[in-house]
Order: structure tokens, then C-alpha cells, then sequence
């Protein structure tokens, strides 16, 4: 369950015309990268400064006694304000990015009970 809901933290909303180079003199943010710019003499600049949220999210199981819990988690410091339910920026909310909480309550909607009747063998 948690490796599901991992990989489904890890999905990008499709890219628009902010991350797509413009004029000269626009701005654009590259995914895997950082911000990006056009000078007007036509050369590109930018700046390295993606932590990579997509390929950052991690699973974290822990086991006890009659008790196995799992977190799911990412060490990105700009991930509360793209995915965090009440910490997202409405940039981020506008442009699809889905919240934890979205993430959460999708796969107990759709995928959790399929994976329930299967671990209890009726699936």
C-alpha cells in the first residue's frame, strides 16, 4: 500500500507553458533542473537548483510485534508548499498539483479495498 501511494506522490501534473522556454527576456521553470531564462540575446541561463521531488519519494516500514506501520515521505524542502495539504501554494493547486491528502483519499477510494480483498484472499 504504501509503495502505491508513493508512486502516485510521484506523478506530475502534465507541463504547461510555464516550463516550456519563451521569448526573450521570459522565465520558465525546467522540471529536473531549476529556473531557466532567455537573454535577449537568445542564450539560455538558469540556475541546477531541483531537489527532484518526483524521484524523491520514499517508503519507511517499520515492524513490530502484531504491528507493521509505513511511512511514505520525501526529504525535498520545497515539497510542503507543492504537495502538502494546507502548506500548497494556489500556483501549484491551479496548475494540478495533487495534495497528500487528494493522494490519499483517491487511493482509499479506488485502489485500497481491491487491495484488502486481496489480502484477504478474495481477490
Amino acid at each position: 500500500v504504501a509503495g502505491e501511494v508513493r508512486d502516485r506522490m510521484a506523478v506530475y501534473p502534465p507541463e504547461g507553458p510555464w516550463n516550456k522556454p519563451g521569448p526573450p527576456g521570459s522565465r520558465w521553470y525546467q522540471r529536473h533542473f531549476g529556473p531557466r531564462w532567455r537573454r535577449r540575446d537568445g542564450s539560455i541561463g538558469g540556475r541546477n537548483t531541483s531537489e527532484k521531488l518526483q524521484k524523491s519519494w520514499l517508503v519507511d516500514i517499520s515492524r513490530l510485534p502484531r504491528v507493521v506501520t509505513a511511512e511514505v515521505w520525501t526529504g525535498v524542502s520545497y515539497a510542503p508548499r507543492v504537495q502538502m495539504e494546507g502548506a500548497q501554494a494556489e500556483f501549484h493547486r491551479r496548475r494540478g498539483w495533487k495534495t497528500d491528502v487528494m493522494v490519499v483519499r483517491e487511493y482509499a477510494r479506488e485502489r485500497l479495498p481491491r487491495v484488502l480483498d486481496e489480502v484477504a484472499g478474495e481477490g
